[in-house]
C-alpha cells in the first residue's frame, strides 16, 4: 500500500505562495536574480512527522526557481527525525497611513524557516509560530485592518 500525500492545503495556501514568491530574490537552482516579470516556478518540500505525544507536524521548505531551471512541484516525505534546525527570519517595514492626518505604522514581521505547522491527528493544522506566540500572551485579531488591530 502506497503512502498518501498529507493534507497540507489550507485556507492560507494562496497567501503562502504569494509571500514565498515576494520574498525570493534568487533562483534556488542557478542562483541568478529572479528579476521582475520572470516566469517562476515553486517547489515545496513537505516533511511529515509526529512527536512522541502523537502530535503531527508538517514542515514546508519552499524553493522559488526560474521556470526554465525547474518545473513546479511538490515533494512529500516522512520525517526521519524531529525538526531541530528552525530559524526565525524577520523584516522591518513602515506601512503608510495613506494621507494627511493618517499615522504611519512601524511593523516587525517574522516567521520560522522552514515553516512548521502542528496539530492533532484529524485536527486542523496550526502554525508552530502562532502557537508559540499565543502561549506568550499574543492575541488573534478578528480583523485584517491595521487600524482596528491597533485599537
Amino acid at each position: 500500500m502506497g503512502r498518501t500525500t498529507p493534507g497540507f492545503k489550507g485556507r492560507d495556501t494562496a497567501q503562502y505562495i504569494e509571500t514565498v514568491k515576494a520574498t525570493a530574490s534568487r533562483c534556488a537552482v542557478c542562483r541568478r536574480s529572479l528579476g521582475f516579470g520572470a516566469a517562476l516556478s515553486l517547489m515545496v518540500f513537505i516533511t511529515e512527522g509526529c512527536d512522541l505525544e502523537g502530535i503531527s507536524s508538517l514542515t514546508f521548505d519552499p524553493a522559488v526557481c526560474h521556470l526554465q531551471c525547474q518545473a513546479p512541484g511538490l515533494s512529500a516525505r516522512e520525517a526521519v527525525e524531529v525538526v531541530e534546525d528552525v530559524t526565525s527570519v524577520g523584516a522591518r517595514m513602515v506601512l503608510s497611513g495613506g494621507g494627511l492626518g493618517k499615522t504611519d505604522i512601524a511593523v516587525l514581521a517574522y516567521t520560522l524557516m522552514p515553516n512548521v505547522v502542528v496539530g492533532e491527528p484529524r485536527g486542523e493544522m496550526t502554525s508552530a509560530l502562532v502557537s508559540v506566540l499565543l502561549k506568550h500572551g499574543f492575541e488573534m485579531s478578528f480583523s485584517a485592518s491595521y487600524s482596528e488591530i491597533l485599537q
